[in-house]
């Protein structure tokens, strides 16, 4: 096997314990002395630690949890991979100070991963969060009344300190 191969199976094996709530296994993707899991509003979790309490109180927190490989495409010591997870946030523990809302759905996303030696030094994930707060009832529907009324609030609240700022001049 060579290099890209080897790097392509341990990307696989990661995403693998991560859809089986394998932390441990997960964990062993990576290297000893620790990586970076660089997740959106979470930047630069270090591993194991940070890919333990944000993965761990994932976990917990949706009780139906599905992770899939869309595809993968690798080049020198990088792995991307498009994925898809459907999960339902119906707890039993809170996800980011939440409780469970019971909803479910789907968010897909990239991360793209650094290997060398065979194990993962980095993950810079991407994904839509407000997509992901949709999708587990932590945000209205788009074009909802709900997701109308919250843009005129926060539209409203962007004019009035754009009035302060100028008033302050």
């Amino acid at each position: 096997m060579d290099t890209l191969e080897q790097n392509i199976a341990i990307v696989r094996e990661y995403f693998s314990a991560l859809n089986d709530r394998d932390l441990d296994r997960a964990v062993r993707c990576w290297v000893p002395s620790g990586g970076v899991e660089a997740v959106p509003g979470n930047r630069g979790l270090p591993v194991p630690v940070g890919l333990r309490g944000f993965f761990g109180s994932l976990f917990d927190a949706m009780g139906e949890w599905k992770l899939e490989v869309l595809e993968t495409t690798a080049q020198d010591d990088r792995v991307c991979v498009h994925w898809r997870a459907q999960a339902a946030f119906t707890g039993p523990g809170r996800f980011d100070g939440f409780l469970p809302t019971g909803a479910g759905g789907e968010v897909q996303g990239l991360d793209q991963l650094t290997v060398r030696d065979g194990l993962i030094v980095r993950n810079d994930a991407y994904f839509d969060a407000m997509e992901l707060g949709r999708a587990i009832g932590l945000m209205p529907p788009a074009g909802s009344p709900p997701d109308k009324g919250m843009k005129g609030m926060v539209n409203l609240q962007t004019r009035v300190k754009g009035l302060l700022a100028k008033r302050k001049k």
